[in-house]
């Protein structure tokens, strides 16, 4: 996910252009699943709400000496996945949700992670990464995760804790502000991967109607090892402050 060199990702296609072909993109899904699930005009209102949020992000951090630089298409992979974010967002201002909208945001959700596969790969492809598009990779990630954590604590009736799952990450990041050492780059790694795919997956398989139990042991087995990859982390990272390895801003 990153930003394309002049000719290649989206032909022609400017930062401006991809987002308001998003913006088109977003009215007409959210208008067709209001009108074919009644889900009233604060739903419309919530999914407009995040995806001009998530523009005013993306114009922040996007390189303000090359504006007219091509948006790229692993980007616009990355920027239709932000847009099935601010669909499942717009979820939290129904009253209740029933087994149609639990299939409705699961669906989302599955797109999301399946698309989370390509924009990468489309990326390496076109030699077209940047600091830029691993950011917004990551925070549409985080993003994904936390709004499925806040839908099943208020649709669900699950408790607080498994808000942890999405607040571990900004938890980090708000340490990093704190320790410097922490905002050492990661290498990637597999396991790291591994662990984000599965706290996705198993907050969307959360969603479906399974027995509480099942979905407690999928939801503890999801921190669990998100626990165990953030400890990895920070332990790698302390021992690299340790031998003395600079710490650089990264874009976790």
């Amino acid at each position: 996910m990153r930003i394309a060199d002049k000719g290649e990702g989206l032909p022609g296609m400017t930062a401006r252009a991809a987002l308001l072909t998003g913006l088109l993109t977003l009215l007409c899904v959210s208008a067709l699943l209001t009108y074919r699930f009644a889900l009233g005009g604060l739903y419309f209102g919530a999914v407009l709400t995040a995806y001009l949020l998530i523009v005013s992000g993306i114009v922040a951090k996007w390189p303000r000496h090359q504006p007219q630089l091509e948006f790229g298409i692993a980007n616009g992979v990355t920027l239709l996945r932000a847009i099935g974010v601010c669909l499942i967002v717009g979820t939290l201002t129904l009253a209740t949700i029933g087994p149609r909208l639990i299939w409705m945001v699961a669906g989302i959700a599955g797109c999301t992670l399946l698309l989370d596969g390509c924009d990468g790969r489309l990326a390496r492809h076109y030699g077209i990464t940047s600091a830029f598009g691993a950011r917004f990779d990551l925070e549409v990630d985080a993003l994904l995760i936390m709004i499925l954590c806040v839908v099943l604590v208020v649709h669900y009736d699950q408790a607080v804790w498994i808000l942890a799952i999405g607040l571990l990450r900004y938890l980090f990041v708000g340490a990093g502000l704190l320790m410097t050492w922490l905002r050492a780059p990661l290498a990637g790694s597999i396991r790291g991967r591994a662990i984000c795919c599965y706290q996705v997956l198993a907050l969307i398989l959360a969603l479906l109607p399974w027995s509480t139990a099942v979905r407690e042991l999928l939801l503890v087995s999801a921190l669990l090892l998100l626990i165990y990859s953030f400890t990895s982390d920070i332990r790698s990272l302390h021992k690299r402050a340790a031998d003395g390895v600079p710490a650089v801003s990264s874009s976790t």
